[in-house]
Parts: C-alpha cells; structure tokens; sequence
C-alpha cells in the first residue's frame, strides 16, 4: 500500500525494537530495486519489498538509512530507470 501513493518512489518504516534495535522496511515503486540499500545494513528482501534489523538508537538508524536511500534514488542507474518507466507512461 505505500508504494501505491501517487509521487512516491520509496516508503521506509522505522520500528523500535527490544534489545536496541530498529526494523527498517521498505517499499519500493516496481521500476526501483530497492534490495542493495537493505544488504548495506545486512538485510535483504525483493527489488520492490526489502528489509533488516539494525542495532543503534532510532535516530541513528534513520540518519544512516535516509542517507543511503537517499543516495540509491539519486543514482544515475535508477534514474536512467525512473526515465524510461516514465516514458511508458
């Protein structure tokens, strides 16, 4: 459902664990593989759908995750994907 809203290219959800640890999920649009930015931080998942578990208080783990997600979405690579989705359309 997060990656059906209009505009969205990437929804990421934070959620505390016990033990200081943060669930991170993501969901991606079909024409974004989303699944290196989960393997950065030991996880793993589909090209659309991917998650992982991280050790660290919350705010870190967004700081680090936003960052790389940050840097996949502006990869010429994904752009190049983005374009050619777009053009489809």
């Amino acid at each position: 459902m997060l990656a059906s809203i209009q505009g969205c290219a990437v929804s990421v959800i934070f959620v505390e664990q016990p033990g200081g640890r943060v669930k991170v999920s993501w969901r991606a649009q079909p024409d974004i593989d989303i699944t290196p930015v989960a393997v950065q931080f030991g996880g793993g998942g589909h090209p659309s759908a991917a998650g992982a578990e991280l050790k660290g208080e919350m705010e870190e783990v967004q700081e680090a995750v936003l960052k790389a997600t940050r840097m996949l979405l502006s990869s010429p690579a994904i752009q190049k994907m983005r374009d050619a989705s777009a053009e489809r359309i």
